[in-house]
Order: C-alpha cells, then sequence, then structure tokens
C-alpha cells in the first residue's frame, strides 16, 4: 500500500509521497509521453496492491488519466484500469476545487467536461463506489447543533435565510482585534495575509530573532511547513505545526511567543498556560521496493529540522484547509472567487461563538460548480 497526495505539505501530513514525485511526472508529463520502464525500480509499480490518494478533490481529471496510463504500463495487470491496482480517493469535493491555470482552460474545454478527477475518462471504466461520511468531528455535535446544520447548507448551497442570520449573528461592525485574545485572522489571498503578518510584526518593538532550518537529502523549499530562515519577536502570534506527543498541543493552535532562546521559544497559550517549543524534525517520505521482506516500505527520503511555529495573524483560507481553530475572524474581502471558499472559511472553527466576521455573509459568496452538484446528485 501507498499513500498519495497531490501537494507535498499534504503527503508530510499523511506520511506519504506526492502523486507527481512517487509516478515521476513533471509538469509537462502527457499521456503521450509515458511510456513502460526498464529500469529495476519498476519492481514497486508491479508490487502495489493498494494506492490511497487524499485529496482527491484537488486532483485533476489529466492527473488521474496520468496515473492510470502508467499503471496500466507499469502494474502488475497490464490494460485493466490502474493496472488492476485498488483505488481509495479520499476527500470533499464541496471544498476548494483543483487549480487551473488561464492558459490551461482551453485544454479542459475541450478534452474533459471538467478539471475534476470524477470526469477523467478512467473514472467511469474503473467502476468507483462512492461512500459519504456524514458524522463532524470539527464541531460539537450536542453544543453546536443549530451551527452544523447551517454549515451543512451552505456547503452544499441549499442554505436559507435561517442560516445566513445565524452565521451574521456573528458580524461585528469596525471589528478591532482584542490585543489578548489569540485570534486567526482568515483572508482570501496571500496578500493580504502577509501584509497583516508585516503589520503586526512591525508593531511589536522587541528585537527580531531568527531561527535557521535545516535541510538535508531531498525536501523541496516550496513543501517547507514554515519559512527556513524563520524571523520571530517576543509578542508574535504564531501557530503551532505538529501534534505534542504529550498532548499538550495539536497542529493549528495559535499560541503567542512570550520568550526566545538560542534553541527554542516559551509560548502562551489561551488558558494563561505556557511551554516551551524545541526544533522538530519532518521527513520527506519515498516508497521503495524491499527486495529482502517482498514488500512495499516507506524510507526517509530527506528531511527539513525547524521550530514547528509559522507566523499566523492571519492566513490564506487555501492554507487554512484541513485545520482547526478556537477564535477565527474572517474577512472576505471583496468577496469569494472560488468554489467552496465560503464554505472552508465558515467551517474551520469549533463553535460559532468563536467566529466573528468583517462584513455580513452574503448569498453571493456561497456558490457551487454545476459539474460538481450533477456528480453529487446523480452519483
Amino acid at each position: 500500500m501507498v499513500v498519495l497526495a497531490f501537494t507535498g505539505v499534504a503527503a508530510i501530513n499523511v506520511q506519504g509521497q506526492t502523486i507527481h514525485s512517487f509516478f515521476r511526472f513533471h509538469p509537462q508529463t502527457t499521456l503521450d509521453s509515458i511510456r513502460r520502464l526498464s529500469d529495476d525500480r519498476e519492481n514497486i509499480y508491479k508490487k502495489i496492491n493498494t494506492i490511497i490518494i487524499d485529496e482527491i478533490s484537488m486532483v485533476r481529471a489529466d492527473l488521474l488519466d496520468l496515473i492510470d496510463k502508467f499503471m496500466r504500463l507499469n502494474g502488475n495487470s497490464p490494460g485493466l484500469p490502474f493496472g488492476g491496482v485498488q483505488i481509495f480517493a479520499i476527500g470533499d469535493l464541496f471544498q476548494l476545487p483543483p487549480i487551473v491555470t488561464s492558459e490551461e482552460e482551453m485544454f479542459f474545454k475541450i478534452n474533459y467536461e471538467s478539471p475534476y478527477f470524477f470526469d477523467s475518462r478512467v473514472f467511469a471504466e474503473a467502476n468507483f463506489v462512492k461512500k459519504e461520511l456524514t458524522k463532524m468531528y470539527r464541531q460539537d455535535s450536542k453544543k453546536q447543533n443549530a451551527f452544523i446544520k447551517a454549515l451543512d447548507n451552505i456547503r452544499t448551497c441549499t442554505f436559507d435565510k435561517k442560516d445566513l442570520d445565524l452565521i451574521n449573528s456573528r458580524f461585528v461592525p469596525n471589528y478591532k482585534k482584542p490585543d489578548k485574545e489569540f485570534v486567526l485572522s482568515l483572508v482570501p489571498t496571500n496578500s493580504t495575509a502577509d501584509s497583516i503578518n508585516r503589520v503586526e510584526m512591525d508593531k511589536l518593538k522587541d528585537k527580531p530573532v531568527t531561527y535557521e532550518g535545516t535541510i538535508s537529502g531531498e525536501f523541496r523549499e516550496k513543501d517547507l511547513p514554515t519559512d527556513k530562515n524563520l524571523t520571530l519577536k517576543v509578542g508574535s502570534q504564531v501557530m503551532l505545526l505538529n501534534n505534542d506527543p504529550l498532548g499538550r498541543w495539536v497542529n493549528g493552535d495559535i499560541v503567542k511567543i512570550i520568550k526566545t532562546d538560542k534553541e527554542s521559544v516559551r509560548v502562551l497559550f489561551d488558558d494563561n498556560t505556557f511551554e516551551d517549543i524545541t526544533t522538530n524534525t519532518r521527513d520527506s517520505i519515498r516508497f521503495v521496493f524491499d527486495k529482502e521482506s517482498g514488500k512495499i516500505q516507506p524510507e526517509v527520503a530527506g528531511s527539513f529540522t525547524q521550530l514547528p511555529i509559522k507566523l499566523s495573524w492571519a492566513v490564506t483560507i487555501h492554507k487554512g484547509q484541513g485545520k482547526t481553530f478556537d477564535k477565527v475572524h474572517i474577512d472576505f474581502g471583496r468577496g469569494t472567487f472560488v468554489h467552496g471558499q465560503a464554505y472552508v472559511a465558515l467551517s474551520r472553527c469549533r463553535t460559532l461563538e468563536g467566529m466573528t466576521l468583517t462584513t455580513p455573509v452574503q448569498g453571493r459568496y456561497i456558490f457551487i460548480d454545476e459539474r460538481v452538484k450533477q456528480f453529487m446528485d446523480l452519483n
């Protein structure tokens, strides 16, 4: 079994490998350029019985077709969809969609009904079976029942005025973040997030301290969870990026730095407790065929060592996907611009009471790609 994901960050989070890395795809790889492998490494593909793909909503139709053709040529059962390998695809189609550049739009108009994985040529032939998971884990189903129902209706674009009224009860006119609260701002664009973080950092009077991270082996800089050279100040609001083995914090916790040392920082939590955070090593994984055991095994291809924290007065809605926060302020700016963006933002908070809005959410902010709606309704 191998575990794959579209992005490097997602692959590291699931202790897997990126799709492109595992299949040795390049950005220029096309169906016509895929060939049967001749080197010894092809053994790994013939030994696979299961592939798990995380965040399948980010995988485009053309990429799934590339995987299919590659495995038909190099898998254990040539000619069968995916070379006879079982595929488990996990994700939420009502969240953020696959990325298609303006230059690629014409390609999809000509070759596919949509960029989504379910419109790939192999999808129907492979006889995928859809299973929907219905239990919500981010919000407490007893204490947040009305919030959960509103979020689910927003997710599927079946919301009504009552749902919007509940969400918009969190609108705070002329909002100003309380100095002593640990509130994360969710915003649509990188430029807005960077600007907020830069302004807040400049307000702090303490001397900046830079922590230098180290990379060994194969670890792409664009997949780093935080800055290789991380500059912090006492008072910085940061996000913790790992789960503490002792359970003292989890990935996504928002804290403030109260002390900087040579190789660690002390952080203050929302409940007025504090902990010392030291460096953490994240591994980049690749799957290899172990001839002695006859099994596919993960091995470390590279590693990144740095404090597991990131400046986080603000992050983009996209980067907040998959995370859970206690206190969130949402600023949609001029509105949303992509399918699922409103739902992702509004559903990041554990409670309705922990969320505030810069402006009321308008109905036009909430929309679903019609092709996703058709697929979910018809299957």
